[in-house]
């Protein structure tokens, strides 16, 4: 089984395992090194197959489950009381489900990627505690060194071409930025989108990414519920400006660059127009400011997000010393 960001240290350290379907959201691999920093901590891809191997698994003192498989699997491990305490990380539209919320009353917390996704779950009236830990690019560092093309009336898009991130909202946005800038074009990574003034990208690798990202001056996210999404940073780290909606959970990020950044999806065409007949450079200098000091809130988060859980555990009589792995 396939295993990242283990972190063997002396005898008696706190043991967490960490749950993920398959893969990991790329934009948690940043909790994995800073929770692998202060415990023995394991990645565990979950898969059908495993559940034939429950018997024979480990001990572990805090478990963290990422999406729904993941933690049907962790509470079946929970049950067996193989994992003492169980935080399950909500970060898609499966938190207005009717799994989610029978899950949710399972576990001993709930890591919300975003301050968005807590104000809706404590709609549906969960109450139980809360952690707020934001997504992070792994290479955010790589996106630093990308010079945009502020010049240029380019604007980008980066996600799944899925109703909840508004892909279907881009041929009407760029149709209305082009009848003021005619010469202005939309490259869309993710999806295909048939449309004029569209440069359409399906899926492409970090590198190609990275180039795309260099021909742009504006992103866009016209999403109507998007937990948390990393491209917003990506975009951001490369230095060029996101326009996105309140919808969007890396809005409040957004809008420590400008408040103006954060529009309602009826407004943001006007406000794309307004950006690409500007000088951007200011803007695109403190976006990339703003990208690194996220990084380090999210590292903060982590830390204290470990200290709570190691508060807790010890509270109710310590930490476990049986070394036995997954």
């Amino acid at each position: 089984m396939e295993r990242l960001f283990t972190y063997y240290s002396h005898s008696g350290t706190m043991k967490i395992a960490y749950f993920a379907y398959e893969h990991i959201h790329p934009g948690h691999l940043l909790w994995l090194y800073v929770l692998g920093r202060n415990a023995n901590t394991s990645l565990i891809y979950v898969n059908r197959s495993m559940i034939y191997d429950i018997i024979d698994r480990g001990r572990y003192d805090v478990g963290i489950s990422e999406g729904l498989k993941s933690t049907s699997y962790a509470l079946l491990l929970k049950t067996m009381l193989k994992i003492r305490r169980l935080y399950m990380v909500a970060l898609s539209p499966a938190i207005i489900s009717w799994k989610f919320l029978t899950l949710s009353k399972l576990v001993d917390g709930i890591i919300a990627v975003s301050s968005l996704v807590k104000s809706v779950i404590r709609e549906y009236e969960y109450e139980g505690p809360i952690y707020v830990l934001h997504p992070s690019p792994p290479d955010l560092a790589e996106f630093l060194l990308i010079k945009p093309n502020l010049k240029e009336p380019n604007i980008c898009f980066i996600g799944a071409p899925i109703y909840v991130k508004g892909f279907d909202r881009l041929p009407s946005l760029i149709k209305r930025v082009r009848n003021s800038i005619p010469q202005a074009r939309l490259i869309v990574i993710g999806g295909e989108l048939n449309s004029e003034g569209v440069m359409s990208f399906g899926w492409v690798s970090r590198r190609e990414l990275k180039k795309l990202l260099s021909m742009c001056s504006v992103y866009v996210h016209p999403a109507r519920f998007d937990a948390s999404p990393i491209s917003v940073l990506e975009a951001m780290a490369a230095g060029i400006v996101p326009v996105v909606t309140p919808a969007t959970g890396m809005s409040g990020i957004v809008s420590k660059v400008d408040p103006s950044l954060v529009v309602r999806f009826d407004e943001m065409p006007n406000r794309v127009v307004e950006l690409l007949k500007s000088d951007l450079s200011a803007l695109s200098k403190r976006c990339k400011i703003k990208a690194i000091e996220h990084h380090y809130n999210v590292i903060r988060e982590v830390y204290s997000f470990f200290n709570e859980i190691l508060r807790v555990s010890e509270n109710e009589g310590g930490i476990s010393d049986d070394r036995t792995d997954f």
